[in-house]
């Protein structure tokens, strides 16, 4: 594969970036190789940060592929804010079409937010993040929450 990526930081606070890679001489690749490309901007003012990123993925294809995903497209937006030195919130939310190659399939957008807090105390974060996805893995209707407490130790 080759992989290209550039990056900037135009003026203070404010971070840009794009990548692109391809893939070659992929096993079974004969209608389309794989490759993926993406682009973000971040800005920091003060306390907060607020992020939005596009993403691009092209799928191997076999020439004889039936029904698959041709590519997906995703979209993300994200705030976080550092409330103090030891905590930080945080809300996501990420939303990825998928194509397939078959015109006549009807396809489902994925939707997933969360919202994510962590607290450090020395060299311990502690960490709790609450997820909704809504149509996961592109199926319609199947909607899948989740909650993780994490703790992170350092020595």
């Amino acid at each position: 594969g080759t992989h290209y990526q550039v990056k900037a930081n135009p003026i203070e606070g404010l971070n840009i970036g794009a990548d692109y890679m391809e893939f070659h001489n992929v096993d079974g690749a004969t209608a389309q190789s794989p490759e993926s490309g993406s682009y973000y901007a971040t800005y920091v003012f003060g306390p907060a940060t607020i992020g939005y990123s596009k993403n691009f993925l092209a799928t191997a294809l076999a020439t004889n592929a039936t029904d698959t995903y041709e590519s997906i497209e995703g979209t993300k937006y994200s705030i976080s804010f550092n409330v103090n030195d030891d905590l930080s919130v945080s809300y996501e939310n990420e939303q990825s079409n998928p194509d397939n190659k078959t015109a006549s399939t009807e396809n489902y957008t994925m939707e997933s937010s969360g919202i994510q807090a962590a607290y450090t105390m020395g060299g311990m974060t502690l960490g709790i993040a609450r997820n909704q996805h809504e149509n996961a893995s592109y199926t319609e209707n199947k909607d899948v929450n989740d909650t993780v407490f994490s703790i992170a130790m350092a020595f």
